[in-house]
């Protein structure tokens, strides 16, 4: 029963338009010039989490519990380059 009003549910929303949610962050900036306005990390999470699209952790070897073994494991993917400028290693490490 569950499957069957899952399948239902499927089909109806594939004919739903899609949503888009715009957050504004502050004034119309390139990202840049938004993450040197921020002097905070509270400032600067807001800034990320836009240009962030996904993170992808992978499994790591037993016994790998160190900081730099779990950064070695994780995957940042940011929005495309035409919607938002990557930050330097040094900009998120700051």
């Amino acid at each position: 029963m569950e499957m069957s009003r899952l399948k239902e549910v499927l089909e109806q929303a594939k004919w739903q338009p899609a949503t888009a949610k715009w957050h504004p962050v502050g004034e119309d900036r390139t990202f840049r010039e938004d993450w040197e306005a921020a002097t905070t990390d509270e400032e600067r999470r807001p800034i990320i989490g836009g240009a962030l699209d996904r993170v992808i952790v992978t499994r790591g070897a037993r016994g790998a519990r160190s900081d730099a073994a779990k950064l070695a494991r994780c995957e940042l993917v940011w929005m495309p380059a035409s919607q938002v400028e990557e930050p330097t290693q040094e900009e998120l490490a700051a």
